[in-house]
């Protein structure tokens, strides 16, 4: 209801604005691009649905070509569906196209200052470079005997009690990062970094599933209307995430803050970088800390979801295709045995189990659709037929020479490209390959039963916000 009077509210008023705006643009600007069939005054809009927008993007590139140019509402949208076009645009010419488009929908929650949303200059650089420093592919050794310290708990609350698999795969992921962005363990489900995550997570799902959210990406002056507005509890919304983002940003890093002065603090991102700035001549100011704080937090937040899509993933590939799993502990068995579960160190001499893990995230890569000032549909690029032989089929083997083909590549377009690639990619890597080989090495994964004792096969299909 709210939805519909708002949209009723402002109507009128965004009719009348976008007749002049198109009027104005028609005549200087005509839109000429490859595409779908556009309509007059709002172009695709209609076309663009509010759900499953990159296998959308993804179905116009095979139709339109690597490069869409999308109008809505006389806002140009470029959307990249090849790796060819990314890498060009992003890579190539990365100076030009590396900044990030406004977005009213981060501007009403006070999210544009954080790095993901940044424009690309001197503060996106600031903050990207505290995730180089701590999280290059050297630096993320130091964090592997967490990774497989609480891997092993994992699959050994699994073993106990593998109906509740999904908790114990839910809480490896939290503790992973947890312990990297603050050198926290996580001691039981009703520990506080794991609480109020859940609750900012659940809230946030809420509002980014919202059809509100939509509009606000169309009509980005609705960010401007008062909370009282009819049909403005979106703002009310909004405001409530912003406070739940800053009060844990600030109470993690006191947190890390209290145990540094009492020397039990263990390293961490945001530890390491707080001695640092500690015995730093440099002066230190608010916005250093707050810079810092944030960064840690958004590094939780994004960790935590990226690798749990990974991971789940990873399940239900397992469910549809045993023959894969089977394959991949055969090879554990013979390279470590039977007795052995293996560490990272054995990544390089376990090749079927690393194709797994590269699969998993070709296969549906965790976030479908990058974005600076141009989208990157990155599930159309990881479905690349020209790449990838049955881009819809999970084939590991793909990754090996074969006698009719050849190898094909790593998705490495995966983690985006240019200026904007994650910075926590070997991270995330390291820890879904870990959790992946201490699943494989320990446990079977079966459907489950129905009550006539037929398996359960679970549908292809997934929800998506920030991540799927």
């Amino acid at each position: 209801m709210q939805e519909t009077n708002l949209l009723a509210s402002v109507l009128g008023i965004t009719l009348v604005a976008i007749l002049w705006w198109y009027a104005k643009r028609a005549r200087t600007s005509p839109y000429k691009s490859p595409g779908p069939p556009a309509l007059p005054i709002i172009g695709h809009l209609l076309s663009i649905p509010l759900h499953d927008q990159a296998e959308t993007y993804q179905k116009w590139g095979k139709r339109y070509g690597d490069v869409l140019k999308l109008n809505i509402v006389g806002k140009t949208l470029i959307v990249l569906n090849s790796e060819e076009a990314a890498t060009d645009l992003l890579e190539k010419r990365g100076q030009k196209y590396s900044d990030r488009p406004r977005l009213a929908s981060v501007e009403v929650m006070g999210w544009d200052r954080h790095m993901v949303w940044a424009k690309y200059g001197k503060e996106f650089h600031m903050s990207r470079k505290l995730f180089q420093d701590q999280l290059s592919l050297k630096q993320c050794e130091v964090f592997q005997d967490r990774q497989i310290r609480q891997a092993r708990i994992m699959v050994k609350n699994i073993v106990k009690d593998p109906t509740s698999h999904r908790i114990h795969m839910l809480r490896f992921v939290a503790s992973v990062i947890t312990e990297v962005a603050f050198g926290h363990e996580i001691s039981s489900p009703e520990d506080n970094y794991l609480q109020f995550v859940e609750k900012f997570t659940e809230d946030l799902g809420q509002l980014a599933s919202s059809r509100t959210i939509e509009l606000l990406g169309l009509f980005p002056f609705l960010k401007n209307i008062p909370q009282w507005f009819p049909g403005a509890g979106f703002k009310r919304h909004a405001n409530l995430l912003s406070k739940e983002w800053e009060f844990m940003e600030t109470y993690f890093c006191e947190e890390v803050q209290k145990e540094l002065k009492t020397g039990n603090a263990r390293p961490s991102f945001l530890a390491n970088h707080l001695e640092t700035l500690m015995h730093s001549e440099k002066h230190v100011n608010d916005e250093d800390i707050n810079r810092l704080k944030a960064a840690a937090f958004l590094m939780y937040l994004a960790g935590n979801e990226t690798t749990w899509a990974g991971l789940s993933t990873f399940i239900l590939a397992m469910l549809l295709r045993p023959h894969v799993q089977r394959k991949a502990q055969d090879e554990i068995d013979k390279v470590v045995g039977k007795r052995v579960i293996p560490d990272l160190s054995d990544r390089e001499a376990l090749p079927f189990v690393e194709a797994v893990m590269q699969e998993t995230l070709r296969w549906f890569p965790p976030v479908p659709l990058g974005n600076s000032q141009r989208i990157q549909a990155l599930s159309s690029i990881t479905h690349d037929e020209g790449v990838y032989h049955n881009p819809d089929e999970f084939y590991p083997e793909r990754y090996f020479s074969q006698a009719l083909r050849p190898a094909e590549p790593y998705p490495k377009s995966v983690w985006g490209f240019g200026r904007r690639i994650c910075p926590g990619r070997h991270l995330a890597e390291s820890s879904l390959w870990t959790a992946i080989v201490h699943i494989l090495a320990t446990v079977n994964i079966r459907p489950a039963k129905d009550s006539m004792g037929e398996d359960i096969i679970p549908p292809v299909q997934y929800t998506t916000h920030l991540t799927r």
